[in-house]
């Protein structure tokens, strides 16, 4: 008997050491990990609309040329529309 409650005591000892701190708390490691992932997350996303922005300037800077050619061009045959009325 005297060896089994020897084993129990040993058993408990093991535990306690396995099992200090709370389960479902982060350890603070963990949170500085999932801190920074998120931190590197967050810069890539920001990267990503930064340069969607850059792009729809862009985009827009090329619709604003198209319209002014086009315009110019209309302006052309109108132009020459009304010339060759007058002769």
């Amino acid at each position: 008997m005297a060896e089994n409650s020897d084993a129990e005591a040993e058993s408990t000892g093991n535990d306690e050491v396995l099992t200090t701190g709370d389960p479902e708390q982060p350890s603070g490691s963990e949170e500085g990990s999932q801190s920074a992932d998120s931190e590197e997350e967050f810069q890539r996303l920001e990267e990503h609309v930064k340069a969607m922005e850059r792009r729809i300037a862009q985009d827009r800077e090329k619709r604003r040329i198209l319209f002014i050619r086009f315009m110019n061009l209309f302006l052309d045959l109108l132009e020459a529309r009304v010339y060759s009325q007058n002769i």
